[in-house]
């Protein structure tokens, strides 16, 4: 039987240079969640299937890989990492003042058609507090990691899913016309959902809101245009809610990063409050989503309100090299030529160059000193390292052949 040599569909290998910058960013934002005080956990790869049932997470058997183990019990690849987190933070966590904030850095598996099947998460989460506050620092938080991370170009869009929840429940539709109409809305089409309301029996006032909802989005003059008197109870709270939350987020200064959708709808059915996504140019999918989610930990025994966001690490490298012109490469700064009987002197010498930070390959591969000017001139690297017979190092130009001589802390290179 022929062997397949290549990934699996909607899967990618990631090689060196691509992965250079995936550590670098992953860094970088992980050091932002940190001096904000969330504290790293890890996830097994896999949990229970139970774990993700629909109760939990709105995720269709297809979308998760699923396998069983030696004792018969069904296992899942993690579609999720904030469900996780939640058991974490309803058991092992339950005697740990509150609140908890919490962050991580890992894989998630979705057998999804259109996007890849393995995709690399960042994230945090805040457990224990429901304020505005809360969602605020969250959202903060989010936009100084993709700063953080060398992204400019980019737009936080905030909804609250229970000002969608209280139009549903005026609406009082059957399941199948729920979906057909988050549809709708999600994808913001005008002409059917006027002619999705057209059948239904609406009071005035509340049918022309729902109409102009793919339109309600920009800055806080649109919540403002909205008249309060004509939505119930769940949907003016939220409204409440959202206009407090960007509120501290102006005060605090981030106003150029936020804009409000009121249509937004998540896919995932645990948000019970504030819910953004981050958008950016030349990005096809949101690079960072978040909300509110009060109930989901509750499922593990211990009720506890929370929020929080997760960054797809995939696609903001990609929009970043888009954006900034990265050029995907890690930098070897010297090459120590390796020569036979004098192996011992040139891996010290290579060991002390890399104790004061820089990046030193040993040359391996024989041919002599031509050989190996030629493999750092191909590769890229700007020096090449070879001690003389009178102890001293020689720096050797690859592109011009020019020689200085120094000490080996000068890096062969003389003052």
């Amino acid at each position: 039987m022929a062997v397949n040599f290549y990934p699996p569909q909607n899967t990618t290998d990631k090689l060196m240079e691509e992965m250079f910058y995936q550590r670098a960013t992953q860094q970088k934002i992980m050091k932002i969640f940190a001096q904000s005080g969330y504290c790293e956990v890890q996830t097994p790869a896999f949990e229970y299937y139970d774990l993700f049932s629909p109760e939990y997470v709105t995720l269709g058997e297809t979308d998760i890989f699923k396998f069983v183990d030696s004792d018969g019990k069904i296992l899942a690849l993690r579609p999720d990492l904030t469900t996780p987190i939640a058991r974490i933070a309803a058991t092992k966590l339950k005697e740990e003042p509150l609140p908890l904030r919490l962050s991580y850095c890992a894989d998630i598996f979705r057998s999804a058609k259109d996007r890849p099947r393995q995709s690399a998460q960042i994230g945090l989460e805040l457990i224990g507090i429901n304020c505005a506050a809360a969602d605020a620092e969250v959202i903060m938080t989010a936009i100084d990691a993709l700063k953080s991370a060398g992204l400019s170009d980019f737009q936080i869009e905030i909804g609250q899913s229970e000002f969608f929840g209280g139009i549903l429940e005026e609406l009082a539709l059957a399941s199948n016309e729920i979906e057909e109409f988050k549809t709708l809305i999600d994808h913001k089409d005008q002409l059917g959902l006027s002619a999705f309301l057209g059948g239904l029996s609406i009071r005035g006032e509340l049918r022309e809101l729902i109409e102009k909802l793919p339109s309600l989005f920009g800055d806080m003059e649109t919540i403002d245009a909205i008249d309060p008197s004509i939505l119930n109870e769940k949907s003016r709270q939220a409204l409440y809610n959202l206009r407090e939350i960007c509120r501290i987020l102006r005060s605090c200064g981030y106003d150029r990063y936020i804009s409000i959708d009121l249509a937004m709808v998540q896919s995932i059915n645990y948000y019970t409050g504030v819910i953004f996504k981050a958008f950016a140019r030349g990005a096809g999918f949101p690079i960072a989503s978040g909300g509110r989610y009060d109930n989901l930990i509750g499922n593990f025994g211990r009720a506890l309100p929370a929020t929080g966001c997760a960054v797809d690490l995939d696609y903001l490298i990609s929009v970043l090299r888009r954006q900034n012109g990265l050029q995907m490469g890690q930098k070897t700064d010297i090459l120590v030529f390796l020569e036979s009987g004098k192996e011992a002197e040139a891996c010290e010498a290579a060991k002390r160059l890399r104790s004061s930070g820089r990046t030193v390959e040993l040359y391996l591969s024989g041919g002599g000193l031509e050989a190996c000017l030629k493999y750092a001139k191909t590769r890229g690297i700007s020096k090449v390292l070879h001690r003389q017979a009178d102890g001293a190092f020689a720096c050797i130009d690859p592109q011009t052949h020019e020689t200085v001589t120094g000490s080996l802390e000068q890096g062969g290179e003389a003052k």
